[in-house]
């Protein structure tokens, strides 16, 4: 799910998605070399995707992790963050 489908979950639409982009209220992640192979070394998730994206947050100092269960990130470094609770917190 990327950004935009996620926001959309709590009635955003897309370009209210991209302007906060464009605005640097959202920030996007790339995944480095060394992310991934450290992603590929935790054992504290059980999709590496999952692990990945906590990664990378932690990597740019990310506050949230936006996602639609926190319970996949259960032992994430970067709390997740439900669409709901994202929309209270931007607006």
């Amino acid at each position: 799910m990327d950004i935009c489908e996620f926001l959309e979950t709590a009635g955003v639409n897309h370009n209210q998605v991209l302007r906060a982009i464009q605005m640097e209220k959202l920030k996007v992640a790339g995944a480095s070399h060394r992310e991934v192979v450290r992603a590929i070394e935790m054992e504290e998730f059980k999709d590496f995707e999952d692990c990945l994206q906590d990664r990378c947050a932690k990597g740019i100092g990310a506050k949230h992790i936006y996602a639609t269960s926190k319970v996949d990130f259960s032992g994430s470094e970067v709390p997740a963050i439900l669409p709901e609770d994202f929309l209270e917190e931007l607006l």
